[in-house]
């Protein structure tokens, strides 16, 4: 299963209702893979904002707007691929996820 774009779909369901909707600027400790593509679960995603919120786009998310036609995706897809890959290139490799999250908040000050 995958968790893609949930938030984005929350607020477009609360603007859709007549609520509103804000952001928090909380830091947040990801822990996980490297990123090495966006892959088949964002893309299912990605298709089922693009149809279900056909009427509104384009919407803005972090990774590339969501808007008509595959195109911003493609494109959002090869530039974390280059990323990656140049940071392959330049020897920092593929990192693993952390074991310990609390360890990594610890690293950065957040505990």
């Amino acid at each position: 299963m995958h968790f893609h774009l949930y938030g984005t779909d929350i607020v477009q369901q609360a603007l859709a209702d007549g609520r509103g909707a804000w952001i928090a600027g909380a830091p947040v400790v990801h822990n996980s893979d490297q990123l090495t593509g966006l892959g088949a679960g964002y893309r299912r995603a990605y298709g089922y904002m693009r149809a279900k919120w056909a009427d509104r786009l384009p919407i803005v998310t972090p990774i590339c707007p969501v808007v008509p036609g595959w195109r911003r995706l493609l494109r959002a897809e090869l530039a974390v691929r280059y990323r990656y890959a140049r940071q392959r290139w330049r020897g920092r490799g593929r990192r693993r996820a952390l074991d310990d999250p609390r360890a990594k908040a610890l690293m950065l000050g957040y505990e």
